[in-house]
């Protein structure tokens, strides 16, 4: 994201993206200062290149079943939960066929992020914990490291390092159901 704008040279046909959604993201990027170094030469798959990106910024692209384009969305924390579906056997929940429950055990609670410093050429580590999924977990240190080579500064590497670890440790139960098509 460069100056608000999202910076990718595609083959895609522009027709496709949904030019203001596309806009958008790159507005919100910019604005939580997700600034990359990074190049893309022709010889790579452009779908590669693609995904580094929404990587970095945790994003992931989709195509809107509505209007037929490719929409891009930030997987952030910027919803309201009141405004989410009720899914029960009166809205379309037909089965639940599965309910995990997670373990603290097998918790990720620490992240370590690998970050090149475009100066140096050198590649660097930062590191965040969840000191109470660690306390939880009676000490024992479940980590993870991601490998970020484009991201340009400590300061960056340690706010997408928080942001990863979030993403991973919490404690949330997941479930697949069946759902009827009101439910879908």
């Amino acid at each position: 994201a460069l100056g608000g704008r999202l910076v990718l040279s595609v083959e895609w046909d522009a027709a496709v993206l949904d030019d203001t959604n596309w806009r958008y993201a790159a507005d919100q990027a910019h604005t939580e200062r997700l600034g990359l170094c990074l190049r893309w030469n022709r010889r790579d798959e452009i779908q590669s290149f693609v995904q580094s990106v929404l990587d970095h910024i945790g994003g992931v692209t989709y195509d809107d079943r509505r209007t037929g384009k490719i929409k891009v969305k930030l997987i952030r924390d910027d919803y309201n939960k009141a405004d989410l579906p009720l899914f029960d056997k009166d809205s379309g929940l037909l089965e639940i066929t599965e309910a995990e429950v997670p373990s603290l055990a097998g918790m990720i609670n620490e992240m370590k992020v690998s970050y090149t410093d475009p100066v140096t050429d050198e590649t660097r580590t930062v590191r965040h914990s969840n000191l109470a999924a660690v306390r939880a977990s009676g000490g024992a240190i479940n980590g993870m490291t991601k490998n970020y080579p484009v991201i340009p500064t400590p300061d960056l590497a340690s706010r997408i390092a928080k942001r990863d670890l979030r993403a991973l440790s919490p404690a949330v139960r997941r479930f697949k159901v069946s759902l009827a098509r009101r439910g879908y």
